[in-house]
């Protein structure tokens, strides 16, 4: 299992937050695995600022591109709660 650090915009941030937003799309350059656990840290794109808040999600699923209209290099992972927060 690896930890992966990932900027998350603050209305993506929001919906993780709420639990209402379950999957995370991303370039597949860091050998994201099943059993991962992303930190989600919010992140301002126009102040290119963190804001200290972040959650953390395990991977349930990843979906890797080239196919099902995802393009190749990018990946589809579905989250779920790791109980932290």
């Amino acid at each position: 299992m690896a930890e992966h650090k990932l900027k998350t915009w603050p209305g993506y941030f929001e919906e993780l937050l709420a639990r209402a937003k379950t999957f995370e799309v991303s370039l597949d350059d860091r050998g994201f695995a099943v059993g991962d656990v992303l930190i989600l840290q919010e992140f301002i794109p126009e102040t290119k600022f963190y804001t200290n808040r972040e959650l953390r999600r395990v991977v349930t699923h990843k979906m890797a591109g080239g196919k099902m209209g995802i393009d190749l290099g990018y990946c589809i992972l579905s989250l779920a709660n790791t109980g932290n927060d």
